[in-house]
């Protein structure tokens, strides 16, 4: 199985950036529970400006904010 070239690893260190600049903002699988919705798009958003090359976590952490706010345990009476 090989690797196609634009793909970088990221390494264990870049991972903890990521998962802080989440964390941060709220959104962890066990703050969410049940709702992995809002997690996984606030992390896939994460994993795309980083690997488009912003590694800095004040800078992910500025984004996530401006685009997706804090994370919401708030469940909607419909659900």
């Amino acid at each position: 199985m090989s690797s196609h070239p634009s793909f970088a690893a990221i390494s264990p260190d870049e991972m903890e950036i990521i998962q802080s600049v989440l964390k941060g903002a709220g959104y962890s699988a066990t703050v969410l529970g049940d709702d992995q919705r809002q997690f996984n798009t606030a992390a896939f958003l994460v994993m795309k400006l980083f690997l488009a090359g912003e590694t800095s976590a004040d800078a992910l952490a500025a984004q996530l904010k401006l685009r997706l706010g804090r994370a919401s345990s708030y469940k909607p009476s419909y659900q």
